[in-house]
């Protein structure tokens, strides 16, 4: 290309692009989505996401009610063909320049396939319940932390301090290639981990903790393995085990125990699902409830004084447990108030019964959390717990304000 047409060209080229620019140039429509900073209804929501995802609801929903009507389509087609007009005119101008247009790369990269093994991380949690430890291992909303709290009774002359928690590291993989259709069952994969669980409760006066002190620390490794289309496409069968040798942290032996669990998680597309969140009254909330079969053996160390094994050196005990969990949708599109976005309620009862003298044990567990980051890894929570500690059968009845930790 000769120096002129060099030039001639530069120039046609700013000057389509200036005038394109100041023909073309359009401000967004303002619409109002609520008052005080938050969205007034799910359908201001939706126009919202419309108008933040479309040029043509951006710049022509002039009306803002979510709805395109003949006018406004005809003039966004009208300013869509001059926008595309002046790409032609800088197309042919360097067409007649000599300037070649090299074509898009329209090779579809190769999608990755999912499954195989998951890089493992150590995880915190108040409870093995907490793990999930193959389907969910990484940070959830509705998982909750260690807690570690502190209280001092000035009237009675007494300091309580509480660690509670499990910490795991887990190796887990699950299937690249599942089956499909029902009564088809597959492997969803697996998952096993070393456990270290600890469970304090120190109280500086004695005569009351000789009655209320925890002192619990448990060593041993779990595992899980999941299977899906047993009997549909919609549900996946967890079938958990673990066992752990239980001492105090000052390593005086007490007993080792090992428990079988079945949970069932479900995919519905509409309905209450099992231990996978599920919408809940209100647009935005969630709710997860988790139902789980456990059998639970325990076998006493020589020297234990634990209430377990007040009658005999080995207990069998079946039964079931249940949590909710109940929170809301994050993120800034959310029409929810950011405090209450931080916020999670959860509750969970325990019950199991001897197999051989039916006697009940039963354990609640309910929680208030707030979070203290965005990521609630670090939260304020009020607690209170109430029955019997499932590795001793010591009773319990404590509440409690701390925060609690999640890794």
């Amino acid at each position: 290309m000769c120096f002129r047409a060099k030039i001639a060209f530069i120039t046609a080229v700013g000057f389509i692009a200036i005038s394109g620019q100041q023909a073309l140039a359009r401000d967004p429509v303002v619409c109002d989505y609520g008052k005080n900073g938050t969205f007034e209804s799910a359908e201001r929501y939706r126009v919202f996401r419309l108008h933040e995802r479309s040029d043509l609801y951006k710049y022509f929903d002039e009306n803002c009610d979510g709805k395109i009507s003949d006018k406004e389509r005809a003039a966004y087609n009208s300013w869509l063909n001059e926008d595309v007009d002046i790409e032609v005119q800088l197309f042919e101008q360097r067409q007649r320049a000599g300037v070649t247009t090299p074509t898009p790369d329209q090779t579809i990269p190769p999608v990755r396939q999912a499954g195989g093994w998951r890089k493992p991380a150590i995880i915190l949690r108040e409870t093995y319940d907490d793990m999930r430890i193959f389907s969910e291992p990484q940070k959830r909303k509705d998982a909750k932390g260690a807690l570690f709290s502190y209280a001092n009774d000035r009237e009675v002359g007494n300091a309580i301090w509480t660690a509670k928690g499990v910490l795991a590291m887990p190796f887990s993989w699950s299937n690249p290639n599942p089956t499909e259709g029902t009564f088809n069952p597959s492997l969803a994969g697996f998952a096993f981990t070393p456990l270290v669980g600890f469970n304090r409760v120190g109280n500086s006066n004695r005569a009351i903790g000789q009655r209320n002190n925890v002192d619990i620390l448990s060593l041993g490794g779990g595992g899980e393995v999941a299977l899906g289309n047993i009997f549909d496409e919609t549900t996946t069968h967890h079938f958990k085990g673990r066992a752990a040798y239980v001492t105090s942290f000052a390593g005086e032996q007490r007993s080792w125990n090992a428990v079988a669990e079945y949970q069932p998680y479900t995919a519905f597309p509409s309905g209450l699902n099992l231990s996978a969140p599920s919408p809940f009254l209100f647009p935005y909330w969630n709710i997860v409830f988790s139902p789980t079969l456990r059998l639970h053996y325990a076998e006493k160390e020589r020297g234990s004084t634990d209430p377990l094994f007040d009658e005999r050196d080995n207990v069998l005990r079946a039964g079931s447990s249940a949590s909710v969990s109940v929170y809301t949708d994050q993120g800034d599109g959310v029409p929810v108030p950011k405090w209450l976005q931080r916020a999670m309620f959860s509750v969970s009862y325990n019950w199991l019964q001897d197999v051989q003298t039916r006697k009940n044990y039963g354990y609640l567990n309910t929680g208030l959390t707030f979070a203290l980051d965005d990521k609630g890894d670090v939260a304020l929570k009020i607690s209170y717990e109430k029955g019997r500690i499932e590795e001793t059968g010591q009773p319990i009845d404590l509440a409690k304000v701390g925060i609690t930790i999640r890794q």
